[in-house]
């Protein structure tokens, strides 16, 4: 499953396909989805969704070998408009972008968990790690990367361009991951503190 397809919220899929010979053309034999039913509103993390997907995957293949011997093995031919490019993921595709939907960047965080991993800046130049987080529908005025509520009780929230994101877990500079609620109990973080796309040197 790729990293691009979980940060786009796409539903997670197992193929089975072959490469005609001599053409640059996929051929699919059998696909099957795979719905993964959220806990506490949130969604698989992509390196979970890899791991249940490889028994999946051995499954479909077992399936398809059976049913070409058996010679009813449908062949669907790739949709050459639907096709997309997919880049080698960078660190710098982690970097949070404040102005986008809090679904979006929540999709991004799960999506890029563990690698590239998500990430924002601080006022003074450091880096903020996301490890988890969720979209949450709450009523607020701050502008894009505002922290809007922050306290060990309800946890830290963001505004984005779009809906407010809740960070569950998250890495701070010299700290290690942990629970925001946790991290808040010894390091409050001011309601008003902005978090930052470009780093800024003091």
């Amino acid at each position: 499953m790729s990293p691009y397809a979980l940060a786009a919220s796409a539903l997670p899929l197992c193929a089975v396909y072959y490469l005609c010979p001599g053409r640059l053309q996929w051929v699919f034999l059998l696909c099957a989805s795979l719905l993964l039913y959220a806990q506490g509103g949130l969604q698989p993390l992509a390196f979970l969704v890899g791991t249940t997907l490889l028994v999946w995957g051995a499954a479909l293949l077992i399936e398809t070998l059976h049913r070409i011997e058996a010679g009813d093995c449908p062949h669907i031919k790739q949709d050459e408009a639907l096709m997309s490019r997919q880049p080698m993921l960078s660190r710098e595709d982690g970097l949070i972008d404040w102005t986008k939907s809090a679904r979006e960047i929540a999709c991004r965080v799960r999506g890029f968990n563990p690698w590239p991993g998500t990430f924002t800046y601080l006022s003074d130049g450091g880096v903020m790690k996301l490890w988890l987080a969720r979209a949450v529908e709450m009523e607020h005025c701050g502008q894009p990367g505002e922290v809007i509520e922050s306290s060990a009780k309800k946890g830290l929230f963001v505004a984005c361009g779009e809906g407010v994101l809740e960070i569950i877990e998250m890495q701070a500079p010299g700290s290690k991951r942990m629970n925001a609620k946790a991290y808040l109990m010894g390091k409050p973080l001011p309601v008003g503190t902005i978090f930052d796309r470009e780093r800024i040197t003091q």
